[in-house]
């Protein structure tokens, strides 16, 4: 199959190419891609063999680009083109996490597998080879987004141990797609939503803001499905229990469907 990518970014592409065919388009491109999402903003990110970033970043330097090499050392460029937009190149890698923070110890690997394992989500831990045209899905994330499903790439106890954060991540992407979230997922979320405590609060914050923004109502309902709004919010904890009186204006037999309401 052929993933169409936008005008602007062929000529940086082909210059990736000329220095590697071993090279893929990553990340949410692909997933916005299948889903049919028309304004298909998501970022470009491509991976590459690190063996390769030097020869690449030498070769947009001589075409005269703008590169950002701050993250160089740890295998990732950003390339910026004539029009304002951008690209991130980085190396295959594999990741491993301390139980006691949520960044992790970043290796370099030698193939893609490695790379889109380590991702979060089956709809997002797809890769397509940029020479070959070959999409590689692993994890059956096509599959997923035809279920319009939320599915975490393997076990997902182990992928929000993680990264906590991946839990609100998790619950606003399948209110921005209108997706359900995959049942073991779902219960995961609510099972290590205590995690979340080591994640700053202003990460929290950025991540309940866009979930509210993307529908309010179906954000909040998937929180409190879950169980991951309790943990948040605390002082919610009992408000299924408090009945509500619907004589003001907004409906719901208890406090928590009124609170949806009002959000709606």
């Amino acid at each position: 199959m052929e993933i169409k990518i936008p005008e602007e970014y062929k000529n940086a592409i082909e210059t990736i190419l000329s220095i590697t065919k071993d090279a893929y388009l990553v990340g949410g491109y692909i997933r916005d891609f299948l889903i049919g999402i028309k304004n298909n903003d998501a970022d470009i990110d491509i991976a590459v063999n690190g063996k390769y970033i030097d020869a690449i970043k030498n070769a947009f330097e001589k075409k005269n680009y703008s590169i950002n090499t701050d993250g160089l050392k740890f295998g990732v460029i950003t390339v910026y083109l004539k029009d304002g937009s951008n690209i991130d190149i980085a190396e295959f890698r594999n990741e491993s996490y301390d139980s006691s923070s949520r960044k992790p110890k970043v290796k370099p690997s030698d193939n893609i597998y490695d790379d889109i394992k380590r991702r979060d989500f089956t709809i997002t831990a797809m890769a397509y080879n940029l020479s070959t045209k070959e999409l590689i899905d692993k994890f059956n994330g096509k599959e997923d987004i035809k279920k319009k499903i939320i599915k975490a790439v393997g076990n997902p106890d182990e992928r929000f141990n993680e990264d906590p954060l991946r839990i609100l991540r998790g619950i606003r992407l399948a209110t921005k797609l209108g997706f359900n979230i995959e049942e073991k997922t779902l219960k995961s979320m609510g099972k290590n939503a205590y995690k979340l405590e080591k994640v700053s609060g202003e990460r929290i914050r950025d991540e309940l803001v866009k979930g509210l923004e993307a529908n309010s109502k179906r954000f909040f309902e998937l929180l409190e499905k879950s169980g991951v709004l309790y943990t948040l919010i605390e002082e919610l904890e009992g408000a299924k229990e408090l009945r509500h009186d619907n004589r003001h204006g907004h409906y719901g037999e208890n406090l928590i469907e009124h609170i949806i309401d009002v959000l709606e």
